[in-house]
């Protein structure tokens, strides 16, 4: 029962810091003309604030996997979950830019630790087979954040109210983190493999590369279509509200695709095939689904956007373990390496390259995003050859 109860905590515990994040990040988006007035900023500032809480996972995603492996689970992500909670309280004091970056960069701290050391956390406590699945619905539920931040926060009363909930929310995450999540035995190193050796192993292996910048394109993508997507909306006359609503839809088929796509991978008969086939269904959305007409029409194009941009995630992030050479002994090595080029290019990729070379236009912005898109599809030509279990 014991064994149980801690496996449930795990579960929900992470679930919630990633709603939490979420939520604290994508709330931002629909009062984002409300924000920028505030700070003086323009579109390219925000977005760079905006993407801050990826800075956390490109600096430290193999650091935190090496921390995890020598100090256990409990002790690092509490340190880092108290981090993000000291981020999000601060930026309620965001009344100059530089705090409210500075804010933003701290509550990243939480899911930058958790997505690195993802199949650390839940493979202490599943099976392979099941901690797949757990992390796949720990993901779609934290997507949640993504939703109901997108969808209320432009209902609420003002910018700091909205500070206030997300502020409560990480505050509850650290005391129940604490207190909650038991111990677990730290990993010792196998023996004849040192840390040097798993280094080496990952750097030079070419799957790794590819499937890193796969998803260093795609989440560039993602980010800017979700940070600017109302935006872009209000330029074609739709209330702050009703572009928020509609922008939900994109977390929606993020939700929907963190969890459906390892099936749809099965039923296709491969991660490689699957992969293409999402991706460079999203690249189409990506481009194209602003320009949808009001309605039905827009709200599933921006479905797809979430769906294939989210869920394409697991079925990435389950190749280190199908690669010859990595599997599951370096698969830890190997995904914080990864974790730190995809969240690479959700710093670079809207901020500092899309927007200033598109002059934050929406039409070519997302243009280029689809591009991106389409790129991480050339990049699975190089993936070496799958070793998947049936």
């Amino acid at each position: 029962m014991k064994g149980i109860s801690q496996r449930a905590l795990v579960v929900a515990l992470t679930s919630f810091i990633l709603f939490t994040a979420n939520y604290t990040q994508y709330q931002l988006s629909p009062i984002a003309n409300d924000i920028m007035a505030l700070l003086n900023i323009d579109t390219q500032a925000f977005t760079a604030a905006f993407t801050a809480p990826m800075i956390p996972a490109v600096v430290f995603s193999l650091v935190s996997g090496l921390l995890v492996d020598r100090f256990g689970v409990r002790l690092i992500l509490g340190m880092a979950v108290t981090l993000m909670a000291i981020g999000t309280v601060a930026r309620m004091a965001g009344d100059t830019y530089s705090i409210f970056f500075w804010a933003m960069l701290f509550s990243g701290f939480g899911p930058a630790f958790i997505n690195a050391n993802a199949a650390k956390i839940f493979g202490a406590h599943f099976s392979p087979s099941r901690a797949h699945r757990m992390m796949g619905l720990a993901m779609a539920l934290g997507c949640l954040g993504m939703t109901v931040g997108m969808a209320t926060t432009a209902l609420l009363p003002s910018i700091r109210t909205a500070y206030w909930i997300a502020s409560v929310l990480a505050v509850i995450a650290v005391p129940a983190w604490w207190c909650l999540i038991a111990p677990t035995k730290v990993l010792e190193e196998p023996a004849g493999v040192s840390l040097k050796s798993s280094l080496q192993a990952v750097i030079h292996h070419r799957g790794v590369w590819v499937t890193g910048l796969a998803l260093c394109f795609i989440i560039g993508a993602a980010l800017l279509i979700n940070a600017t997507m109302p935006t872009a909306l209000a330029t074609k006359g739709f209330s702050p509200a009703s572009a928020g609503l509609y922008s939900a839809m994109i977390s929606i088929g993020a939700i929907i695709g963190s969890f459906s796509t390892p099936y749809i991978a099965g039923w296709l008969g491969g991660l490689r095939r699957a992969i293409v086939l999402i991706v460079a269904l999203g690249a189409l959305a990506l481009a194209f689904a602003w320009q949808l007409p009001a309605g039905v029409l827009l709200a599933a194009g921006l479905f797809l956007c979430g769906f294939t941009t989210s869920g394409v995630f697991p079925l990435l992030l389950a190749i280190p373990l199908s690669l010859k050479g990595i599997g599951m002994q370096f698969a830890g090595t190997a995904g914080g390496l990864i974790a730190s080029l995809q969240l690479l290019g959700a710093v670079l990729i809207p901020g500092y390259i899309i927007l200033p070379l598109t002059d934050s236009a929406p039409g070519p912005a997302f243009l280029a995003a689809g591009a991106c898109m389409a790129l991480a599809v050339l990049a699975m030509i190089f993936l070496p050859a799958l070793e998947e279990e049936a």
